[in-house]
């Protein structure tokens, strides 16, 4: 799962990545560069398109057009189809901001904006000064307003400053671009240093030589792992943007790495991922998620199973420092080094794939999660061993346990079945008495299933997958569906909030996404943040509700 995680913290790395280096760099000249950071805002009629649609959806249309009206003003003189933006460039060791805003008449708009902004000073060549402390000059050159700090930045302007924010302005209504192939090699040098000098300056809070070991290799390995991207990366994109057609709002971000690199490689392997667990995406479920990756990288590999060693051995030393006889340290050591060596011959095989779903209706909840794993009879057998050595130095406590291994069998799968009293009446009303758990274990997979509808549902996963064996699919995805788990909620607790949410639902047909999805893009990925219409009703009728005295 690490690459399909990578966008998500590269982003907040890049705008350190881009700041620190230049507040400390010593003067060098830099000469002309190509933008280092770019801001895409769509149009004018394109935003407030987008508001209109948003507070609609939410309920509050008044809103929306209360928005468009107080808009009017401050965009009269503006032209509404054309995007604005920024850039940011280097001269020397100085970022350089420069924003652009297409205009029709720059005169109507510093009039609109003289009470905030004061009157317009002319200072030569074009360019307006407003303000003092701190100064903003502006120029209208070529249809456009470029705005900055300094008079000097407006010497030389693009011509088409919008081919600057290469096609963001067509894709999102607002979007931000780290170009990290722009930045000079010496400020992602001095990153590096920095982030190195701080890792080992940085104390490591633990007693124990082996926990500080396994946390130094934790650290170092995740140190690697950035200081590679930042060498490799091509840009970073977060864009968000509205979809009418397809009734949803999303976020985007995208990362792809410089082509021919390593992480090129690794991006373009996600092209090709397929799952033998399609099952878990079952299109009626409250809560739906499906990963499946691949890792050839021997040294990626071989650093997972040294951090792997790392931890068995901290645990091991932690288990001698507690209160236990030596037959029962013994048994723990054992299972320790069991799950050990499936994860890893696990993590030797390079392939992770597997997911979960959650079946949430009325006073019903079921859950089941699985995946592949090399050797799982072994973890199947220790775990028999954990279970036997426990009913047999601790009878009492487990008396009340129901516990029936291979209890039957499904598609290859062996069930074990484990049943625990259920003592709070709450959760009685979900469960029942007693709380049903299967441990599902194959040649190569394992499952955990709990709930109301365990054994069904996990039967029914296995057969779908069985039947969509190496299914094409996302690298990663998730769904979760809004509805079900409020109705879910308003069926077990008596609160103002739940019952408001749940009138909401019930002016809701489908459409309640939530999503993540990973999508391969051409040396790199993207992870799309996706909320459904459905969601936005929601939520706007609970807020209304609220409003009224509905009960927030």
């Amino acid at each position: 799962m690490n690459r399909l995680l990578q966008p998500l913290w590269l982003a907040a790395l890049a705008v350190g990545l881009i700041v620190a280096p230049l507040a400390s760099a010593q003067a060098q000249q830099a000469g002309n560069l190509k933008p280092v950071a770019v801001v895409s805002i769509a149009h004018v009629d394109k935003l407030l398109g987008d508001i209109d649609y948003l507070t609609t959806a939410g309920g509050a249309a008044d809103t929306g057009r209360l928005v468009a009206l107080m808009a009017g003003p401050y965009v009269d003189g503006l032209d509404k189809t054309k995007p604005a933006g920024l850039y940011v460039t280097l001269d020397g060791e100085k970022p350089v901001a420069i924003g652009f805003v297409p205009t029709k008449d720059l005169t109507k708009v510093l009039a609109t904006l003289a009470d905030q902004v004061g009157e317009p000073k002319d200072v030569g060549d074009g360019v307006k000064q407003l303000g003092e402390f701190p100064p903003m000059f502006l120029k209208l050159e070529g249809g456009f307003t470029f705005v900055t700090n300094e008079q000097a930045n407006l010497a030389k302007l693009p011509k088409d400053p919008v081919a600057l924010l290469g096609g963001l302005e067509k894709s999102y209504s607002i979007a931000a671009r780290i170009n990290m192939q722009n930045i000079p090699q010496m400020y992602k040098d001095q990153m590096i240093d920095q982030m190195r000098e701080g890792f080992e300056a940085a104390p490591i809070e633990a007693d124990d030589p082996a926990q500080r070991e396994a946390a130094e290799k934790i650290g170092r390995n995740a140190l690697d792992q950035i200081i590679r991207m930042i060498d490799e990366s091509q840009d970073i994109t977060v864009g968000w943007a509205v979809d009418p057609t397809a009734k949803s709002t999303y976020l985007d971000v995208v990362f792809t790495a410089q082509e021919g690199t390593k992480l090129a490689k690794e991006m373009a392997m996600l092209k090709d991922a397929k799952t033998n667990f399609a099952g878990f995406l079952l299109p009626d479920a409250g809560f739906t998620m499906n990963f499946s990756s691949e890792v050839t990288d021997q040294d990626q590999i071989q650093q997972s199973v040294a951090l792997l060693e790392t931890l068995q051995a901290s645990m091991i030393k932690e288990l001698e420092k507690e209160t236990l006889d030596d037959e029962e340290k013994t048994e723990a050591k054992a299972l320790i080094t069991t799950v050990f060596q499936v994860l890893t011959a696990t993590v030797k095989e390079g392939k992770s794939d597997g997911g979960a779903v959650a079946l949430v209706e009325p006073e019903s909840l079921t859950f089941v999660a699985g995946g592949q794993i090399v050797d799982a009879p072994k973890l199947e057998g220790a775990l028999k061993r954990a279970v036997a050595f426990a009913q047999k130095k601790q009878p009492e406590e487990l008396k009340d346990v129901e516990i029936k291994f291979d209890a039957s069998t499904h598609g290859g799968i062996r069930f074990h079945k484990i049943s625990f009293p259920v003592p709070d009446p709450e959760a009685q009303r979900v469960f029942g008495d007693r709380l049903n758990m299967i441990v599902g274990v194959g040649d190569k997979s394992a499952y955990l299933a709990v709930g109301t509808k365990a054994e069904d549902t996990l039967k029914k996963v296995i057969d779908t997958s069985a039947a969509d064996a190496g299914k094409p699919v996302p690298p990663g995805q998730m769904n979760l569906a809004v509805a079900p788990f409020i109705k879910f909620a308003a069926s077990v607790e008596d609160n103002p909030i739940t019952a408001a949410l749940a009138d909401a639902v019930e002016r809701v047909k489908g459409n309640d996404h939530v999503r993540i999805h990973v999508k391969p893009v051409e040396n790199g990925q993207l992870v799309r943040f996706e909320v459904e219409e459905g969601v936005i009703k929601i939520i706007g009728d609970a807020v209304k509700s609220a409003t009224q005295g509905g009960g927030f």
